[in-house]
C-alpha cells in the first residue's frame, strides 16, 4: 500500500524555500511515461519512469483521495531497457511479474517530466517535485510518504508551516493531471 501526502506548492520561489530548508542540492530529472492496457479494465494506472538510475515500471491501483491524502495499491519491478522497449511497443508481457496478465497490448497515453529532490525526514521519504505537463504547464508539489496517513501528514505539515510556503492539498496526481493537460492540446 502507498500511502502520500500531496500538496501543491503556490510558486517557484516557495519549491526553492523547500529545497533550502530540507538541505537539497541535487536534483534528479524523472521522465514518465503513462500506458493502458487493453482490454482496458480501469484498474491500473501504469507507469513506465526513465532516470539517470535505469528504468522503473511501476502499476497503481485506483487511489483514494482525502484532503492532500492519497491511498492505493502500488508494485514496482526494475526492469532493463530493452523491456522498457517493449512495453513502449505495446507489448504487455513483463507485467506478468507484477501479476497483471490480462492485457494483450499497451498503448501510449502520455508522459511529463520532474525534477526531483529526495530527503529522509522522520522515517518519510519527502519528495519536493517540479512537474512540467505535456502542454508545457509547470506546477510544484510536495509529497510525503509514510507507512500511515497521520504520519504522512503532520510530517508534511510540520515541513510546510516551517518554511512558511504556500500551500494546498493536491486533488491530482500526477497521472490525471498529464491526462488533463493532453485533453487541452488536443
Amino acid at each position: 500500500m502507498e500511502i502520500e501526502a500531496k500538496y501543491e506548492i503556490g510558486s517557484e520561489e516557495d519549491y526553492k524555500k523547500l529545497l533550502k530548508y530540507l538541505g537539497i542540492s541535487k536534483v534528479e530529472k524523472l521522465t514518465n511515461y503513462y500506458l493502458k492496457g487493453e482490454p482496458e479494465d480501469h484498474k491500473w494506472m501504469i507507469r513506465l519512469r526513465e532516470s539517470a538510475g535505469g528504468w522503473l515500471l511501476t502499476i497503481k491501483g485506483l487511489s483514494e483521495q482525502i484532503n492532500g491524502i492519497f491511498q492505493r495499491e502500488e508494485r514496482e519491478l526494475h526492469i532493463s531497457a530493452r523491456e522498457a522497449r517493449e512495453l513502449m511497443d505495446g507489448r504487455a508481457q513483463v507485467l506478468n511479474r507484477l501479476g497483471i496478465k490480462n492485457y494483450i497490448k499497451l498503448v501510449q497515453l502520455g508522459k511529463n517530466t520532474v525534477r526531483r529532490a529526495k530527503a529522509w525526514i522522520e522515517d518519510c521519504e519527502v519528495a519536493v517535485d517540479e512537474v512540467t505537463l505535456p502542454d508545457g504547464t509547470r506546477y510544484f508539489e510536495l509529497e510525503v510518504e509514510a507507512e500511515s496517513p497521520q504520519k504522512a501528514q503532520d510530517t508534511a505539515m510540520k515541513i510546510l508551516e516551517r518554511t512558511k510556503v504556500s500551500f494546498k492539498p493536491s486533488s491530482k496526481g500526477k497521472f490525471d493531471r498529464t491526462l488533463e493537460s493532453l485533453e487541452r492540446i488536443q
